[in-house]
């Protein structure tokens, strides 16, 4: 047969009907193997063959062959170039190793043009490319036209698509689509240490997309994938072994049929699947998977072979659909997986798995996973899984599971997984662990959050076995997990959880630890079953332990099983109650250091406790008051309780201490008021501890304990001084008892024997802050008094005539109260007249007289106006004894006075005075402070006749009678609040003054005198009351400033100029009747006056 030209200069081969006569034509053109069909230079025509309806084995034949359309063999080059290239055959091989383009040691080169390759053989290829070490290897790049395809399509059943074997062969696809439809049928197969390269194209195949079957113990094999897709329907997208595969900009799909749009039904669609020897590096692309047991990466030696696989991942996202699915299973090798995504949907449908396979003598693998977002929507989906001595490294990662039993990182036989850098694990599921470590695993975890919301999902989870008799003997468990500055929630279960009858640690630092559901904190529990295939055997926990550094930990502790301890240190603080599980377990021990303690949310029962910290009860709210008890030893190093009681009488509620044990140490009591209205304690008390083995100094008193007007005091005895093991509350007085006489050597018997003394009535332990605020009324009050004065205290008595400008200053030092007694004296002083107290006050005024007027008669009208400011304190006691604090108050005050003056010797003086009495602060001698402030009035009408004697001597009558108001705010301190009642209190004054005036040789005019006093006052009770913070239970307590008092003053005047003169008086009191109270003071004035 004969080539012929066709009208547009195209060379057609054909093989058709013209033959020998007997039998079909074998082939349209054959050329000997020295010779070559050159393609280079036909860019205006086409090489077309085509297969005519006989059975021709071939139609175009570059070379002896069987059944290949285009043969290119040893060192021959074939190129097309913007032309069109066309190969089919219907061989079959095994019968005539079929391929539509076949080359051996030779190159082929197509590029910018239509290309068609089929086969619809059995097992025959459109494309096979091969090399023998005697000769060159073969060289093939084909790249599609632009806006169109070249097409290499099987749809015969199993063999390849493209075959590329050959040490040193090469392969480059370009805008290449290879299609492989039939049963089995691979999309491209590269076995040796042939270079394939697959840019810009598709692969769709029934079995494997690319299938790398590199020379064993090599590695020089190798496949680029660029900008390309490749699915599978029943097999691997790509499998690599011994050898390189670089992927970038991928989209693999495995178990997919596009065509019919379809998932497959089959097992284990790995959308890579890299074995023995192999170099896998992946960037930017996407692979998902359909069917069971499938992985979007599968890195496995599966052998002994110590070469191991490597697996760089950077940026690619992986979805899995079907049960135990694998994001990217690693075995025996070494991986760095960098961003990017997982996505599994199904049971069992890992997002990470790290092992060594199970076998004892291959290597473990080890993962480093940084910033990947993994996702897991099954039940027993676990985030990340390291088993057997392999190791996952997880940094910066967010994790998130939505399954029953789906834990978001599990480390598990001797496997290992490491958490940092800002990982967050968030599981939603019904058990599904935040982390778990298993039969004798570790995890390390920092700088992570982890959150569980599902039901019995506890943050971290360890669980593990021992021995169990009637088994055959396993290795006891050894689990521990390393937690630094992270955050560990729990919302439906506990933070950390321990089962089986393994050795566990929990070792926390820096961390937050938080459990919210009914077994909060830790849980303990003997819910491990083992089974060994006949009998399923309950087994206890072991040894579980927490050791915690910096650390705040939140929820209860329930130890259902096994041996479980807490160590505290640090500055570390538990929050929660340890209770008694319903199987009757109970927390081991617990050790507090120094800087450490415990708030104790709920009644809470253990074992041994040893602190040197402080251990508190929260406020009572809606679980009351609870009870903390120590069933064996309590060893305390200085610790500390902090009770809460709701202070009253005897029978109050409180939280309370039982030591069933040995207690050995001294330990610190405090108590806080909770919402008690403070009440006198009658009988032994309110019982706050109960330690029958204590000696009676191991519970001391801390702080103030005080509610309402009272102090309690914790007392080791009951009321008849008797020790019982128990400590108690009581607000009443106990004074330190009077010792008895020395007894009668010879006494003689008495025939009318005392029966004995009647128990003296309880003394109520009023707090110090109780006599120290109820002076404030009355200070105030002095002050007041103390800055009006009388007629004489505010100007001179040398020539009244005149109007002045004066000006003052004042001052006055006293004490009240009771005098001597014992407790009830004190106490009975106390309630008649008030507390005792010393006082200091001093101030200065101003005034003018503004109206001046003289009666023809000789009679003189003054009124004037003044201003004045002070500070007063007083230093108050105990009622029985005792400094109680210090109260203060500044005073500002206005006023106005109007004088007559007769010319008979008369004279009446009136004044009213307003004060605002400034910052009234006391100050306890136990640091416990009040603020209040207030407004005072005063008025006062006085009057006097001066009679002269001769010789300049006068004396003069006196009557003065003031009235004064007092109002001031309540207010509270830390125990209670306080409230004063306003008072209105009347002072009566008579007295007479003598004194006489004399004229020196200058000119100038003296004056002296002396003056006798006597004061009554009427009304005047300071009424203050003391309750509790809710303003119940008032105490109302009177400081009584009824009574009289006699004064006795000296004063001297003297001009210093015709119009300046300087006076100046001084008065000391005493108080009348009232036997055995005191109220003594000392006061004075120095003032200048200038007339005009």
């Amino acid at each position: 047969m004969f080539g012929l030209l066709d009208d547009r200069r195209n060379a057609v081969f054909a093989a058709g009907s013209v033959g020998d006569g007997g039998s079909p034509p074998r082939m349209a053109l054959m050329l000997s193997l020295k010779h070559c069909i050159e393609f280079s230079g036909l860019s205006r025509h086409r090489l077309t063959c085509l297969l005519g309806v006989s059975s021709l084995a071939m139609g175009l034949v570059l070379a002896p062959a069987n059944a290949q359309q285009i043969r290119v063999g040893s060192g021959q080059e074939s190129v097309i170039d913007n032309g069109e290239a066309r190969a089919h055959t219907t061989g079959v091989a095994g019968q005539l190793d079929a391929a539509a383009v076949w080359v051996t040691n030779g190159t082929l080169a197509i590029t910018n043009s239509d290309v068609d390759f089929l086969s619809e053989g059995r097992a025959a290829e459109a494309l096979r490319v091969e090399s023998y070490s005697s000769s060159a290897p073969s060289v093939v790049r084909i790249v599609g036209a632009p806006g169109k395809t070249a097409r290499l399509v099987a749809t015969g059943v199993a063999g390849n698509v493209v075959n590329l074997s050959g040490d040193r062969s090469s392969l480059h696809l370009e805008n290449v689509e290879i299609i492989g439809t039939g049963a089995g049928r691979r999309g491209i197969l590269t076995m040796g240490e042939s270079q394939l390269s697959l840019i810009g194209s598709s692969i769709v195949a029934d079995d494997i997309g690319i299938s790398m079957q590199g020379k064993y113990g090599s590695t020089a094999a190798s496949t680029l994938v660029e900008n390309s897709s490749i699915t599978s329907y029943n097999g691997a997208g790509i499998s690599a072994m011994s050898g390189q595969l670089i992927a970038n900009n991928f989209d693999i799909r495995a178990g997919f049929n596009p065509v019919t749009n379809a998932t497959t039904t089959s097992r284990g669609a790995y959308g890579i699947n890299a074995n023995s020897n192999s170099n896998v590096i992946l960037n930017n692309g996407r692979i998902e998977t359909f069917g069971d047991y499938g992985n979007g990466i599968f890195a496995a030696n599966d052998s002994s072979d110590t070469r191991q696989v490597k697996l760089q991942v950077d940026n690619v996202d992986i979805i899995t659909h079907g049960s135990n699915a694998t994001g990217i299973e690693n075995i025996h090798v070494r991986s760095v997986i960098n961003g990017g995504s997982i996505h599994t949907y199904g049971l069992g449908g890992h997002g990470v798995g790290s092992s060594n396979g199970g076998v004892a003598s291959w290597a473990p693998s080890h993962v480093t996973l940084t910033g990947t977002r993994i996702t897991t929507e099954g039940e027993s989906a676990y985030g990340l899984v390291a088993t057997t001595k392999s190791t996952i490294d997880g940094r910066g990662l967010t994790i998130s599971t939505s399954g029953e039993s789906a834990i978001g990182a599990r480390s598990h036989g001797t496997g290992m997984v490491t958490l940092s850098q800002g990982t967050a694990i968030k599981t939603a599921g019904d058990y599904a662990h935040g982390a778990a470590v298993t039969f004798g695993s570790q995890m390390d975890i920092s700088d992570t959050s982890i959150e569980t919301t599902g039901q019995n999902a506890a943050g971290i989870y360890l669980v593990g076995y021992n021995t169990p008799e009637n088994v055959t003997p396993v290795t006891k468990h050894v689990n521990r997990v390393n937690v630094a500055g992270s955050t560990i929630t729990a919302a439906k279960g506990p933070a950390l959880r321990v089962g089986g009858g393994a050795t566990s640690t929990f070792n926390l630092e820096n961390s937050h630890v938080r459990g919210t559901g009914d077994d909060a904190l830790l849980f303990s529990s003997a819910d491990y079953i083992y089974d060994d295939g006949t009998n399923v055997i309950p087994m206890p926990v072991g040894t579980a332990s927490v050791n915690a550094q910096a650390s705040l930990l939140e929820g209860d502790i329930v130890a259902a099983s096994g041996i479980v301890d807490f160590n505290l240190r640090d500055k570390s603080l538990l929050k929660g109650a340890a209770r008694v599980s319903e199987t009757g377990g109970i927390l081991d021990r617990l050790s507090i250091d120094a800087t450490s303690g415990w708030e104790i949310t709920g009644a809470s029962t253990l074992n041994d406790l040893e602190s040197a910290g402080t251990i508190s009860f929260a406020a009572p709210g809606s679980a009351g008051f609870k009870t903390l008890t120590v069933k064996g030893d309590f060893t305390s190093s200085d610790s500390l309780f902090v009770l809460n009681s709701k202070l009253g009488d005897d029978g109050s509620e409180t939280d309370r201490l039982i030591f069933e044990g040995n207690v050995s140490g001294t330990s610190s009591v405090s108590v806080n008021n909770a919402g008690g209205l403070g009440a006198l304690t009658l009988g032994d008390g309110i019982m706050i501890v109960d330690a029958a083995k204590a000696s009676n100094d191991a519970f001391v008193q801390q702080g103030r304990i005080a509610a309402g007007a009272y102090d309690y005091t914790l007392f080791a005895e009951d009321r008849s001084g008797n020790f019982d093991g128990k400590w108690y509350l009581r607000s009443s007085y106990n004074p330190a008892p009077t010792p008895d006489p020395d007894p009668d050597p010879n006494p003689e018997p008495d025939p009318n024997p005392n029966p004995g003394p009647k128990p003296e009535p309880e003394l109520p332990n009023y707090r110090p802050e109780v006599p120290l605020d109820m002076v404030a009324p009355v200070l105030a009050n002095r002050f007041g008094l103390a800055m009006l004065g009388t007629y004489h205290d505010r100007r001179d008595t040398l020539d009244p005539k005149l109007s002045a400008v004066w000006l003052r200053g004042f001052g006055e030092h006293g004490d009240a109260g009771s005098a001597s007694g014992n407790a009830q004296g004190h106490l009975n002083d106390f309630y008649r007249d008030g507390p005792s107290y010393d006082f200091t006050l001093g101030g200065f005024q101003s005034g003018i007289d503004l109206y001046r007027r003289e009666q023809e008669s000789g009679s003189r009208d003054l009124a004037g106006l003044f201003v004045g400011a002070g500070r007063a304190e007083a230093n108050v006691d105990r009622v029985y004894g005792g400094n109680a604090g210090q109260l203060t108050m500044n005073g500002y005050s206005f006023g106005g006075y109007w004088t007559h003056l007769d010319q008979t010797g008369f004279y009446t003086d009136a004044v009213i005075q307003g004060t605002r009495y400034d910052r009234i602060e006391s100050s306890s001698a136990d640091q416990i402070a009040m603020r209040t402030a207030g407004w005072g009035f005063i008025s006062s009408l006085e009057g006097g006749y001066r009679h002269g004697l001769g010789n300049g001597w006068t004396v003069e009558p006196q009557a003065q009678l003031i009235y004064q108001h007092l109002s001031l705010d309540n207010t509270s301190d830390r125990f209670g609040r306080i409230a004063f009642s306003d008072t209105d209190t009347v002072y009566g004054r008579v007295g007479a003054k003598i004194g006489r005036q004399w004229q020196a040789e200058s000119g100038r005019r003296y004056a002296a005198w002396a003056r006798v006093n006597l004061w009554h006052t009427m009304g005047g009770e300071a009424k203050t009351s003391f309750s509790n913070l809710q303003g119940e239970n008032r105490v109302s307590l009177v400081s009584d400033a009824q009574g009289s008092w006699g004064q006795f003053g000296l004063g001297f005047s003297g001009q210093l100029t015709e119009t300046v003169s300087l006076f100046a008086s001084g008065d000391y009191s005493h108080s009348l009747g009232h036997n055995g109270v005191k109220n003594d003071s000392l006061a004075g004035r120095v003032g200048l006056q200038m007339k005009w």
